[in-house]
């Protein structure tokens, strides 16, 4: 949970001020946690990929497949998290003192995040296109 918090945090925080934390409707974190289920869902469906070719020996998610199954894992993962994160306030406590926080600077974070996603995108492409049925 503490990589997703990863995301969550440099993403919401870098142009953070009280107001626009404190509200419900924080433009920011809605964006942070869209961006951490992309992340998750790209993950996840390198997950599919890889169980389903070890196990059938066929990558059953080719590119048609791809577009509805990640669709439908990344708004799932955005509900999720969003639950997590807004409705159970963990977004909240990873901004409080009594969570240990990230030691790294917000612009270094954020690009490691953008390599994270950039990093997951194209080892699911390599992925299906080593796996064939791509």
């Amino acid at each position: 949970m503490r990589l997703i918090d990863f995301f969550v945090y440099y993403e919401a925080t870098l142009y953070k001020n009280k107001e626009e934390e404190n509200r419900l409707g924080n433009r920011r974190l809605n964006k942070a946690i869209r961006i951490a289920a992309i992340i998750v869902s790209i993950w996840l469906t390198i997950f599919i990929q890889v169980f389903s070719y070890l196990l059938i020996r066929r990558n059953i998610i080719n590119f048609d497949v791809l577009k509805y199954v990640f669709l439908i894992i990344g708004l799932l993962m955005y509900l999720i998290l969003r639950y997590i994160y807004v409705s159970n306030g963990r977004y909240q406590y990873i901004i409080s003192d009594k969570y240990k926080s990230f030691t790294i600077g917000k612009f270094t974070g954020l690009f490691l995040m953008f390599v994270v996603m950039l990093f997951s995108i194209g080892l699911s492409i390599s992925i299906g296109v080593y796996l064939s049925n791509f």
